[in-house]
């Protein structure tokens, strides 16, 4: 009954919140909605409860003592819990939290090809103690981000700003700031709700046009398995072409891993730079001297290209397979 009236005041003073299904029968009465199916559940339930409460005496009696025993129960362990989190606050540094703003440049007051660093676990904050002694961030400015999951559904009407940032997220950024006056450095940090991790990420460094997002590695995925998911993310993400950001796995054993996201520059060894040389020396005797080195890849790109979405596809894939494996091409 309790629940049905829950439902009933939420439909009333939240008309307008997605909900994935609604019990029928809502017309319209001068734009207002009428929920008269809503209305009628809540009418039954609440109408049984009222009988059973004044027909059935031991009934009653026992579901007021249940309820007395445990409404007590709840309201002592309530206290205990508030006091142990006051007490624990007294380590814990104070944030003055700045909400309701877009993630930007401006409004973070950082500099365009900065670093980001996400974060969650405060056990496992050794990417940021590595990146801050790193050559590279020294005149760069550091974003330490922390994604904040809501729920899969289409909308979460409603966030408050002790949902956004709880007490988690203070013993987090407590240990952060703790980790960068040991360094001597100012970290920024932000906090950004998202229902994916990965989206959430690439909009962040997309909005922040940061040059290095520094990541550690994951106890359920492979560097490479990040660097793909957050590189589909970035390719689902609008940005500028002209942003060129480079994904840093930091591995548990201290080596790195280095990844470009989107579309950038191959990194080619001295082979591959000397078989485009080659190509473009046969091809010149073939065309003449108007032709450059970028149309013999042009050329690849668009033969590789058609066989690819031909009756030839497999034997493509299979040329890439050998490739990957270090063997030899096959006619």
């Amino acid at each position: 009954a309790f629940n049905a009236i829950s439902v009933l005041i939420l439909r009333f003073k939240q008309p307008d919140a997605p909900r994935p299904w609604r019990v029928p029968f809502n017309p319209r009465i001068g734009g207002r909605e009428l929920p008269l199916g809503l209305l009628c559940i809540a009418f039954v339930l609440v109408a049984c409860a009222l009988v059973n409460l004044f027909t059935k005496e031991i009934a009653t009696i026992a579901g007021m003592v249940f309820t007395g025993a445990f409404f007590t129960m709840f309201v002592i362990s309530e206290r205990i819990v508030t006091r142990r989190r006051v007490g624990a606050a007294t380590h814990l540094d104070h944030f003055q939290l700045d909400t309701g703003r877009e993630i930007g440049l401006a409004s973070l007051g950082c500099r365009e090809g900065g670093v980001l660093v996400p974060v969650r676990d405060y056990n496992t904050l050794t990417q940021i103690d590595w990146i801050l002694s790193q050559a590279e961030a020294e005149d760069r400015d550091v974003v330490v981000l922390t994604v904040r999951v809501l729920g899969q559904g289409r909308g979460t009407p409603g966030i408050t700003d002790d949902q956004i940032f709880s007490d988690y997220e203070q013993k987090l950024f407590t240990r952060v700031v703790a980790i960068a006056e040991r360094h001597g450095r100012t970290v920024t940090l932000l906090v950004t709700p998202g229902t994916n991790i990965f989206d959430a990420l690439a909009q962040s460094a997309v909005q922040l046009r940061s040059g290095l997002i520094v990541v550690g590695e994951s106890e359920i995925m492979t560097p490479e398995q990040q660097a793909h998911l957050l590189g589909e993310a970035w390719d689902r993400t609008p940005h500028d072409l002209d942003l060129s950001t480079r994904l840093l796995v930091l591995g548990k054993d201290g080596r790195v891993k280095r990844f470009s996201l989107g579309a950038h520059l191959p990194d080619l060894s001295s082979g591959d730079v000397e078989h485009i040389h080659r190509l473009w020396v046969d091809a010149v005797g073939a065309v003449g001297p108007r032709i450059h080195h970028r149309d013999i890849v042009r050329a690849a790109l668009d033969s590789f290209e058609v066989e690819l979405r031909s009756e030839r596809r497999e034997t493509a894939v299979m040329r890439l397979r050998r490739q990957l494996e270090g063997m030899p091409p096959t006619s």
